[in-house]
């Protein structure tokens, strides 16, 4: 609930917040004070009893006070609760919250796409396995399901790194019009970037609270650190009688049918009165005709920001974990039906898990920093 909504509540419930007539000359009687001023005894020369009376009237004033500030509490207080209780997310670095536009979407998807782009070569594992005795989760632990998880792990970085995912307007290159560099930090601190070229087509556009946005499709190629992929995208909102429809997507090919995509999907809550838009993506790898889904989203626990991924009844939930210096990710679980948990050890060259049954395994981590961006340029 915003301020000037707990603003407009005390104002309408002020007649049940400040103290009527009524409740006043109760307390008055409770104190022995007569209820009509005519009646105030004046007995004394000195002035005892109006000394008295007026100390009287001071103590009603305090109560009356007292009960107005106890019931404004009551009004108030938790409402200020439940929105402390459930802070902004966006203060907490979900950079979901930051894409309010064409240009920040096309951004976050050049990005996100591109990192999984570059992390598909290191899907080739080079496993070490340290088994235990009783290592009952090693065939549940398939190959091909780690490969998985470790195709995302690179997106996990850039939500759960710090600082937002940035963009910046190039010049256009390769017969493209426009270029956009975007760049984010990975779990190691390091920038990576990546360069957009491409031409736009204008869908429509409008003013949102005195700024203007323009809606617009794209084509053009994304050029990562190991190659350049054909993309295309559209950023299109229609809000009309307080209804809203939006199709947001972007898609980058690695072969004439095979690609990965990223769609924003928009969650409407209503909670005593109040909507919350709840962001979410999901990403689909159409690969060989074989179609896999993931949706990922950010959660608060506990008051600590994590990143969610559900895919065909698999959840996995990554959180920052610093043990010692050491740049960890704890994960927790189900995969194939079973709980699990484990975490991954980020280190410059590979991802290192470590499960709870002593096992370990190993792959390559593709993220690539601020030096390859710097030699594409060059190239192209």
């Amino acid at each position: 609930m915003k301020d000037k909504d707990i603003k407009k509540l005390l104002s309408e419930q002020s007649r049940r917040v400040l103290p009527d007539a009524k409740l006043a000359e109760n307390i008055k009687a409770e104190l022995g004070i007569a209820a009509e001023r005519g009646e105030e005894r004046l007995a004394l020369a000195n002035g005892g009893e109006a000394a008295s009376s007026r100390r009287k009237h001071i103590v009603v004033a305090a109560i009356c006070g007292l009960c107005a500030l106890v019931l404004a509490l009551c009004i108030a207080l938790p409402l200020l609760l439940r929105r402390s209780a459930l802070p902004p997310l966006s203060l907490d670095g979900n950079k979901f919250a930051d894409i309010r536009d064409a240009d920040s979407f096309y951004a976050y998807g050049a990005a996100s796409v591109g990192s999984m782009l570059s992390s598909r070569g290191g899907q080739s594992a080079q496993a070490a396995y340290a088994f235990s005795a009783t290592d009952a989760l090693a065939e549940v632990r398939a190959a091909a399901d780690m490969e998985k998880v470790n195709g995302y792990m690179a997106l996990v970085e850039s939500l759960l790194g710090q600082g937002d995912i940035t963009s910046a307007s190039t010049d256009g290159a390769m017969d493209y019009e426009y270029g956009m560099t975007v760049s984010y930090t990975d779990f190691l601190g390091d920038t990576v970037q990546y360069v957009m070229y491409y031409d736009r087509q204008l869908i429509n556009s409008g003013y949102d609270e005195g700024e203007k946005q323009e809606n617009y499709s794209i084509s053009g190629v994304l050029v990562t650190d190991d190659g350049q992929y054909a993309v295309s995208g559209t950023y299109e909102t229609e809000t009309e009688d307080d209804e809203s429809e939006s199709e947001l997507w972007f898609r980058a090919y690695f072969s004439d049918e095979d690609y990965i995509e990223v769609r924003q999907e928009h969650e409407n809550e209503s909670e005593d009165g109040a909507t919350e838009v709840e962001k979410k993506f999901t990403y689909t790898v159409r690969e060989g005709g074989a179609v896999e889904r993931t949706v990922v989203e950010y959660e608060l626990e506990q008051d600590e920001l994590e990143v969610k991924l559900s895919s065909d009844g698999d959840e996995l939930t990554f959180r920052s974990d610093a043990r010692g210096g050491e740049n960890v990710i704890a994960v927790r679980g189900r995969m194939q039906g079973s709980s699990v948990s484990f975490t991954v050890h980020v280190l410059q060259g590979k991802y290192r898990y470590e499960f709870s049954d002593g096992t370990t395994q190993e792959f390559d981590r593709r993220v690539r920093a601020e030096g390859a961006k710097a030699d594409l340029k060059r190239a192209y």
